[in-house]
């Protein structure tokens, strides 16, 4: 059982790292992509007033539009047989990247009229808004699918972690208090409030490193008094001293990667309620500019 847990363990890690790498892949991309289109505005051949320019911005919109399928394909009946869900996601992140990069470089950086500005800063708010929410939304998804889909075995594996780090540790009673402190203050938040949840992320690494650092003190203390009693040799007592250090981290590091899970579902929740206003701003201010672009 041990051994299937470290290898669940050591393959939600290697998950968990190849999400952070995309994560940072997909910010460099954005940054160049903003650096790039702000080069091109320089030159002053995407202006506004330019053929080149309106179509410029006529693409961008049009891109903006077909956001809304994804959303279509997720929530109508008739389009759920409008190919994976999984690709329509990437579609609409390309598409919600794309779409601001060539509205700015329409606006060549610069807000021409009220409406105008309110259309711009209304499109970088949703575009911000998406990115925080692919950050949430594959981390959410990250673990569940390391649960096999299901919420309900969340509590299966702490208590499978909490078991076999116990079996390891039952003679160490103070690391076993120090551990179920931090599974408590992690799997069951004081309050449901989203200040709560955004404390949470900043106060969980702090507060593992700092039981982490406790339990090492602990450990090697008595393991080093026992080396004394039972005569261990040098070379034993720090294989011992490793073993069970390195039982408390992965504790650690399950029990941690639960609570956060639970905090980006709050997260994702609260952020589904607030990305709405913001697009609906987007539309109305996009038609208005539109409207009175063709106008006058």
């Amino acid at each position: 059982m041990a051994r299937a847990g470290d290898q669940n363990s050591i393959q939600s890690s290697k998950r968990t790292t190849l999400v952070s790498t995309n994560d940072l892949y997909v910010y460099i991309l954005i940054a160049l992509g903003i650096y790039g289109v702000w080069a091109l505005s320089e030159t002053g051949d995407f202006s506004p007033s330019t053929d080149r320019g309106y179509w410029i911005g006529v693409i961008g919109a049009a891109m903006m539009g077909f956001l809304f399928l994804y959303p279509m394909r997720k929530h109508f009946k008739f389009a759920r047989n409008w190919g994976k869900l999984k690709g329509w996601f990437i579609f609409h992140m390309l598409l919600g990247v794309g779409g601001p990069l060539l509205i700015l470089l329409h606006s060549n950086f610069r807000i021409g009229s009220l409406n105008a500005g309110v259309a711009l800063y209304s499109m970088l708010v949703v575009m911000l808004s998406g990115v925080i929410g692919r950050f949430l939304f594959v981390r959410v998804n990250l673990g569940l699918a390391a649960q096999s889909h299901a919420l309900e075995r969340l509590g299966s594996m702490v208590g499978i972690s909490q078991m076999e780090t116990y079996q390891h540790l039952e003679s160490f009673p103070q690391v076993i208090e120090l551990l179920d402190e931090f599974e408590k203050h992690s799997l069951v938040p004081q309050d449901n409030r989203l200040v709560t949840h955004i404390y949470r992320l900043i106060s969980l690494p702090k507060m593992r490193s700092q039981i982490l650092a406790k339990s090492k003190t602990i450990l090697s203390q008595e393991l080093e008094c026992r080396a004394r009693d039972y005569a261990w040799t040098l070379r034993e007592t720090k294989r011992l001293q490793n073993k069970a250090t390195s039982r408390v981290d992965a504790h650690l590091s399950v029990i941690m990667k639960v609570g956060f899970l639970l905090t980006y579902r709050r997260l994702l929740s609260t952020w589904h309620v607030a990305h709405i206003p913001f697009v609906y701003l987007l539309i109305l201010s996009a038609v208005v500019h539109i409207v009175a672009v063709h106008a006058y």
